[in-house]
């Protein structure tokens, strides 16, 4: 460890030298809590030995690491989710633009094939009549 430090502390009335990376005070913060989580353990039943308090703390400590860890994935995915959702909210704004862009030249191709079918019949019977004149 590059930048270790060396903290005494004392769990329910042990004490141990922790060599860490982390700084003294998050070190003796640390212990403080495993302390208190211990001493109240072993204060609210007198069968309790000190070892089944670190296990049953541990065990303790482990699931609420697991359950953040369960809601920052959570969090996680609710963000991809909210993410997706406004890709899909632009990607729906698009369609809507899309179709009506589609529409529009819809209703423009239609007058065209309009007009070009007038202008068929007018060419048709002028042609008709330069026939029957010719």
């Amino acid at each position: 460890m590059e930048h270790s430090s060396r903290v005494r502390v004392s769990i329910c009335g042990k004490n141990f030298t922790i060599v860490s990376d982390e700084g003294q005070e998050h070190i003796v913060a640390i212990a403080d809590d495993v302390n208190n989580r211990m001493s109240e353990l072993i204060g609210s039943n007198s069968k309790i030995t000190y070892d089944m308090a670190a296990v049953l703390t541990a065990l303790n400590l482990s699931s609420e690491l697991k359950t953040e860890r369960m809601l920052n994935s959570i969090k996680d995915d609710l963000d991809s989710v909210d993410a997706l959702d406004k890709k899909l909210q632009a990607a729906e704004s698009c369609i809507a633009e899309l179709k009506k862009i589609n529409a529009e030249q819809q209703e423009e191709f239609r007058k065209e094939k309009e007009r070009m079918r007038l202008d068929w019949i007018i060419k048709e019977k002028e042609f008709l009549d330069m026939i029957d004149r010719g």
